[in-house]
């Protein structure tokens, strides 16, 4: 089983709680993946500028700021995916 986790999205009303989340986050997946079981994190948080990447008074990004978001959770499941012609069904 493969396990891909993001951190929350940042915002400007609540940096103290997105902060801790985030952290909690991060240990959550650094504690919980194995060989057997990898867990990839999403680090949502380092990509993303508070103020130039999320609306203003808004949890939600802005297009940049949702380019970001898209690009770090398709590098972190990316790695995964097979080749539709090199998957076992299609053999």
């Amino acid at each position: 089983v493969r396990i891909a986790i993001a951190e929350a999205v940042p915002n400007n009303e609540n940096n103290q709680a997105i902060d801790l989340l985030n952290q909690k986050i991060r240990l959550l997946a650094r504690s919980s993946s194995s060989a057997k079981s990898p867990v990839e994190l999403a680090e949502i948080s380092h990509n993303l500028d508070r103020d130039q990447d999320m609306v203003k008074d808004s949890s939600s990004p802005t297009a940049d700021g949702a380019k970001k978001i898209a690009s770090t959770l398709s590098q972190a499941i990316i790695p995964w995916l097979v080749p539709l012609q090199n998957h076992p069904r299609e053999k």
